[in-house]
């Protein structure tokens, strides 16, 4: 071997060999992703409420006033945000759930066909039977979304009453 040869596949080498350290970084991140997670977004938080607290602080106030403060602030603006969110979504579920069977007979009339003849797909959707499922379910799932919004309902008045 040449000594070019010999440097070109040693290049060769050290890229296939950053290329697999790469990937074994990118499966560890993947596969540490909930543990991660949380202070990643911890990190977030952080470096959005810093400027605040210093503004705080700037005004006299001790730092941990200031990051107790910015911590209420935003449970405060969270819990507001789950207030307004939620109703609307419970309303949109509603909505979906009156609809569904709707889309299900749209879908058996108008994309089925075309999907057969189209792609050779051959599906068979039976809207009565998914109106049937939707019907007896949702009755468990209007419930549990009561529950879940009358007590993040009291708890969100009670930390407003704080």
């Amino acid at each position: 071997m040449t000594p070019s040869t010999d440097a070109t596949h040693a290049d060769k080498l050290q890229a296939a060999l950053w290329i697999a350290a790469g990937m074994a970084i990118l499966a560890l991140l993947y596969a540490l992703s909930p543990i991660l997670t949380p202070f990643l977004l911890a990190g977030i938080l952080a470096y959005i409420c810093n400027p605040v607290v210093d503004r705080l602080t700037r005004l006299k106030l001790p730092r941990m006033l200031a990051v107790v403060l910015v911590q209420f602030g935003l449970m405060a603006v969270g819990a507001v945000l789950v207030l307004i969110i939620l109703p609307l979504l419970y309303e949109e579920a509603t909505v979906l759930a009156a609809r569904a069977p709707q889309a299900a007979v749209l879908f058996s009339e108008k994309l089925l066909p075309w999907l057969q003849q189209n792609f050779g797909l051959k599906l068979h959707l039976d809207a009565a039977s998914l109106k049937n499922l939707a019907a007896g379910n949702w009755d468990t799932v209007q419930t549990i979304l009561q529950r879940v919004y009358s007590s993040l309902k009291i708890g969100g008045v009670a930390l407003v009453g704080l």
